[in-house]
């Protein structure tokens, strides 16, 4: 069974707290069903490994909290996600890796258990492909868009400048995989 790890949930949690308020989230939780509730007020640590109904649960909180003036919601949680985990969470992993040539998809497995298979390769001096393998379901399309985002923030806290991103494949358009072509300047 696919597991999230909580300091996922954490990052995701502070980021409609500091986009949304404490009031309205917690307003927000309890409009949620018994279940939904039950795993949004357990209190969850960045160390601990999660059921995936966590984080399904801060989706339908996400979307209760959304509205039409939040553009790409995903995107911006992406980014979010990225500075949360490597500034407060494993600051060292980027200082060690940085302006290493090598691809970086391993650290995928420190977020997530059974959930996905991550292959990614340096594709050049200044370019990299990642690919996701779901094990378990499949991504949503605002899945995909955070995940693009989380990954183009990943690389420049790496150092790298003008990074973009094409995501060539999807599996919930019917592709064998979640491809990510990544492309920066040194």
């Amino acid at each position: 069974m696919a597991q999230v790890k909580g300091t996922l949930i954490e990052a995701w949690r502070s980021f409609l707290k500091d986009r949304y308020g404490e009031e309205k989230v917690a307003s927000a939780v309890q409009s949620l069903d018994a279940d939904d509730r039950l795993h949004l007020l357990s209190p969850t640590r960045d160390s601990s490994w999660y059921s995936m109904e966590v984080q399904e649960a801060m989706g339908r909180l996400t979307k209760a909290l959304a509205t039409p003036a939040d553009k790409d919601l995903a995107s911006e949680l992406g980014r979010y996600t990225a500075d949360y985990v490597f500034t407060k969470i494993y600051p060292t992993v980027i200082d060690q890796d940085a302006g290493k040539k090598k691809a970086f998809g391993w650290f995928d497995y420190v977020l997530f258990q059974d959930l996905r298979k991550c292959v990614s390769e340096s594709t050049g001096p200044t370019s990299s492909v990642t690919r996701y393998y779901y094990l378990e379901g499949k991504p949503t399309p605002g899945q995909c868009r955070s995940l693009k985002a989380f990954l183009i923030r990943m690389s420049e806290l790496r150092g790298r400048q003008n990074v973009t991103c094409v995501h060539r494949k999807c599996l919930s358009k019917g592709d064998d995989c979640c491809e990510f072509l990544m492309e920066w300047e040194n």
